[in-house]
Parts: C-alpha cells; structure tokens; sequence
C-alpha cells in the first residue's frame, strides 16, 4: 500500500484537526471570504458548478477546468476548501470524483461543516 504525501492546509486558518481511524487527517477550516474575492467564477451561474446528480460529461469538466478554473488567481485556494469540506460540485477545476483521489493521496479526510453567517 503506497504511503499518503502529507500535507497541511496552506490558505485557510485551520480551526481543528483530528486524525480519523483510517489514519487520514480531517481539517476543519475557517472560512475566509477575502480568498475568494478575485474568482474568475464570481459572477457565473453556480449551476455550472453544480450539475443535477453532481455528474458531469468528460467536455464539461474539461471546459470547467481549463476555461473557467484554469488560470484563476484563487484557485489553489479553492480547492483546498473543496478538498477540506465540499462533496459535491467543482471546486479548483476538480470533480468530487477527482477531489476524492487527490484527498486519499494527501492523507486528508472530508469533513463536514455547516458555515455560519458572522454578521450580526
């Protein structure tokens, strides 16, 4: 069985962190909006991201990732949090299928957050 590459979170304060039975370590991140204010992304229709049954052809995932993903000023940063909390859509030009072997080579876990608003 082939050794997970270790690493940590690099763009997002990390709120937590507990390794899980499998050995895999599971972040909870802090949210941080001001990371995402240059998204290429930003003003398009979230269902681009966001497929019915979060399925997509090889064309549109190609075209998502290389089109609008591709050469994003954040998109590092988003893919670390689709990779620390998010199951389904795309996040950093990658498909949850594609974000699932990424996460087990990083020895990293899903984990599943509720984000809450911090204005009062």
């Amino acid at each position: 069985m082939q050794r997970a590459m270790r690493t940590r979170p690099k763009f997002h304060r990390i709120l937590s962190e507990r390794t899980n039975v499998a050995g895999n370590t599971e972040f909870t991140l802090v949210y941080n909006p001001s990371l995402f204010e240059g998204a290429k992304c930003r003003n398009l229709d979230t269902e681009l991201f966001f497929p019915p049954k979060d399925r997509f052809t090889l064309d549109e995932e190609r075209y998502i990732s290389e089109r609008l993903c591709g050469g994003c000023p954040v998109r590092e940063a988003c893919l670390e949090w689709g990779l620390a909390h998010e199951r389904h859509g795309i996040w950093g030009g990658l498909t949850a299928y594609r974000r699932n072997i990424l996460r087990r080579s990083l020895g990293w876990a899903f984990k599943e957050i509720t984000l809450q608003s911090t204005k009062r």
